[in-house]
């Protein structure tokens, strides 16, 4: 950071503070982004921030889906194998007493 003067785009002058690269000397031009007043403001996002942030939220977005959709599978599947475990066992208490476990004809 270095103090600065600059000229907002009607020509009045401010002062303050701006980012300047490590080793500039004094007196050297920067760019400098103002808002409406002519203050000093962060420069804007470049096309390869946008980019970048773009794919990380894709990408999370995909993984949260991903990830959603699994958990629901799992869900799935634990209901079914419940309710089939049910059936069976009742099924079989149907069935249990006409089997002859371990007598031969």
């Amino acid at each position: 950071m270095a103090p600065a003067t600059w000229q907002d785009r009607v020509g009045t002058a401010h002062d303050g503070f701006v980012v300047v690269p490590r080793g500039l000397r004094a007196g050297a031009k920067v760019a400098v982004w103002t808002d409406v007043s002519g203050a000093n403001v962060p420069a804007p996002m470049t096309n390869q921030d946008a980019l970048l942030i773009g794919l990380i939220g894709g990408g999370v977005a995909l993984a949260g889906g991903i990830g959603l959709l699994f958990g629901l599978w799992v869900v799935v599947r634990r209901i079914t194998m419940a309710a089939n475990c049910a059936r069976w066992e009742h099924e079989w208490r149907e069935v249990a007493p006409n089997w002859a476990h371990g007598t031969r004809d």
